[in-house]
């Protein structure tokens, strides 16, 4: 997750500063927090606050669907999570990816952060197959949506999904 979000440079700078910093000590989680904003000044707070400080995780029903007549990807995506009965929110930017017969991807950001949200992609041919959060970088559960049709074409053909298994 904070390779995703520092970029692999940042990651690596957070790393050896978190490292020097706080060789032979004893490190609080707020000392990662620290790290982090002096390697890359990214303030990664409000990451912390909704996978540690709250705990949990994101749970994710996500459908997609092909509107033929209007040439557009229809995406909806809903938060499932509950504590105590309770639905939780989580603030999170994932991209999604269509992918096509030509080998060609077209990968879009999502900024996910209400209960449920839908997003339509004007395209100019079909995808081969979609795919949420395509590297697998969020910690999330995900329950997917799509025609077996969509679900066979993504298992024969996408290589961004398995480039870092």
């Amino acid at each position: 997750l904070f390779r995703s979000y520092l970029g692999e440079t940042g990651f690596f700078r957070f790393i050896q500063t978190f490292l020097e910093d706080n060789r032979h000590c004893t490190v609080e989680t707020v000392d990662l927090l620290r790290a982090i904003e002096k390697a890359t000044g990214r303030n990664l707070l409000p990451l912390f606050e909704q996978y540690v400080f709250k705990g949990g995780h994101p749970e994710f029903k996500v459908s997609y669907s092909w509107d033929q007549e209007g040439s557009y990807a229809k995406v909806t995506v809903q938060q499932k999570q509950t504590v105590n009965d309770l639905t939780v929110l989580f603030d999170l930017n994932i991209p999604v990816s269509f992918s096509f017969q030509d080998g060609t991807h077209k990968v879009f950001p999502l900024h996910i952060h209400q209960t449920e949200q839908t997003f339509c992609f004007p395209l100019e041919v079909k995808p081969l197959f979609f795919a949420f959060d395509p590297r697998n970088h969020i910690l999330k559960t995900l329950e997917l949506e799509v025609s077996v049709e969509d679900l066979k074409a993504q298992l024969q053909n996408d290589q961004i999904g398995r480039a870092h298994v």
